[in-house]
């Protein structure tokens, strides 16, 4: 959409051409959107290509320098409780997800009919649960999620540990 400026010689309105900003612009962590992107979603959109020319330890190094601004902008405002973008799970896990019970799976049909025998799958303990086990949940999370604040004398992780039923 043009904005409409006036021409002083003939005092008609001309259209102008408004400045369009940068697509790589930073953000107040020293971050660009595709930067953002491709550490909380993945390469998508934007991010299609973030990874080429990069090796993994320069991705690692990327995400250890701005984490705190990657996660500050992807917990606003209390959006993504419980859940952490996927570096985290790739680089940060401090120990493995606990197995929860099994599910079948009886796959795809063919052009044989249905599968014969369902394949048992393990079920994984969610992020929400992994985070509260180990502790990691901060103080906001627990809130928005109504869970229990651990005392004075409570680690976050004691906390954890006792509301998964497991004795400290």
């Amino acid at each position: 959409m043009a904005a409409v400026g006036l021409l002083e010689s003939e005092g008609e309105e001309m259209p102008t051409t408004r400045r369009r900003l940068p697509r790589g612009r930073m953000s107040a962590g020293g971050i660009t959107e595709t930067d953002f992107i491709y550490f909380t979603w993945g390469s998508f959109f934007d991010a299609e290509d973030y990874e080429q020319g990069k090796t993994k330890d320069e991705l690692k190094a990327f995400w250890k320098k701005h984490r705190a601004a990657i996660l500050e902008r992807y917990c606003f405002g209390g959006r993504h409780a419980g859940q952490r973008p996927w570096p985290f799970w790739e680089w940060e896990m401090p120990e493995p997800r606990l197995k929860v019970g099994t599910q079948e799976y009886w796959g795809p049909w063919t052009k044989n009919g249905p599968p014969k025998k369902a394949e048992i799958l393990d079920v994984m303990e969610d992020d929400e649960a992994y985070l509260k086990r180990v502790g990691l949940l901060e103080e906001w999370e627990l809130k928005k999620l109504k869970l229990k604040i651990p005392g004075p004398n409570e680690s976050l992780r004691e906390v954890g540990r006792s509301m998964n039923g497991a004795t400290v």
